[in-house]
């Protein structure tokens, strides 16, 4: 998934900035790594999206009441960002954070890119240490710097691309300001997330279950993706927290790839994201409703609202019909 990777920053203004930065502290984004698999809003889907009982969507109380937007109107939090505007995504990993009761807004200004994240403080422990904030270095080429601090009830993080060829020692200035001003706006909120049962993979046995040798037809799995570097800010963030949890494996010989995600608590975003997957088709797994979708990026996958979960089964290199087969005996695992 791209976040603050690849795509999501542009150069703009004075400031230097890669279009392929990841805020990944430790390493890059490989070509054929996290996978894409809810593009920005774009042109519906021909098809309806699959649907899911609606009793067992229970959506998160949104954080701020207009959310990023409502965030980037605060007057000081425009003037120290530069009058930034946030850029909305619709990623998995968003999903993931606000149905624990965050909010993750990119944005970016003539003067300065990034992103910031919110997560409610009880969720937060560690996270610090996880992503490595407060800190700065080099991720594709370019200087990344993190910063947080608890604010009342809300955890926040800034993070961003900062110009020239060298890491600063410290979080620049500008940056610790938006920081100030973030914590200032959310002092006073108190943040209400989806009562979700926690989710647990067990990867080892559950590939054994799927029969992940078969599909990937290799006899030696690496329980990872095809990627460089520790991955995304926001997908380290979701998994860390337990708003995402996931096992990925691959094999080098073809380079296929599968994968399972699990946003536990997340099936009131399931229309949401099925819609904004162009070209995408119903399908069935186990029984029920599911979203086919293969993404530009090529991955292909089978998005399905279950019992209150949202999840997501990827693949690359696999054949559709093991795709839906892993599916649906991950569902009834």
């Amino acid at each position: 998934m791209h976040t603050l990777s690849r795509s999501r920053l542009a150069r703009v203004g004075p400031v230097a900035l890669a279009l392929a930065a990841a805020l990944s502290l430790s390493g890059c984004q490989a070509d054929v790594g996290d996978p894409d698999p809810t593009p920005p809003p774009a042109e519906p889907s021909s098809t309806s999206p699959s649907e899911s009982p609606a009793a067992l969507r229970t959506e998160p109380q949104p954080l701020l009441a207009d959310g990023c937007d409502g965030l980037f109107s605060d007057a000081e939090v425009r003037r120290t960002t530069g009058g930034a505007e946030p850029r909305e995504t619709g990623q998995f990993w968003q999903v993931a954070i606000e149905t624990i009761g965050g909010l993750s807004c990119p944005f970016h200004s003539d003067s300065m890119a990034g992103e910031i994240v919110l997560l409610p403080a009880n969720r937060a422990s560690g996270t610090d240490q996880a992503i490595g904030a407060p800190g700065c270095g080099i991720d594709y080429d370019e200087a990344v710097c993190v910063a947080s601090q608890t604010s009342g009830k809300v955890w926040v993080l800034v993070a961003m691309l900062v110009a020239g060829d060298e890491v600063p020692e410290d979080v620049p200035a500008p940056q610790t300001a938006v920081l100030e001003a973030v914590a200032a706006t959310v002092r006073d909120v108190v943040p209400a997330g989806v009562d979700a049962e926690e989710v647990v993979l067990d990867c080892e046995s559950l590939a054994e279950r799927l029969g992940v040798t078969d599909v990937l037809e290799n006899d030696v799995i690496y329980p990872t993706r095809i990627e460089e570097g520790s991955g995304p800010l926001e997908r380290r963030i979701a998994d860390h927290t337990g708003a995402s949890v996931r096992c990925d494996w691959s094999e080098l010989d073809d380079f296929r790839e599968l994968g399972v995600l699990v946003i536990p608590g997340g099936a009131w975003a399931h229309d949401a994201q099925a819609t904004a997957m162009p070209g995408s088709r119903d399908a069935a797994v186990a029984g029920g409703p599911a979203t086919l979708w293969e993404s530009p990026s090529g991955e292909t996958g089978v998005l399905i609202a279950d019992d209150g979960d949202l999840v997501w089964v990827w693949d690359r290199g696999v054949r559709e019909s093991d795709l839906l087969s892993v599916a649906g005996v991950f569902l009834v695992a």
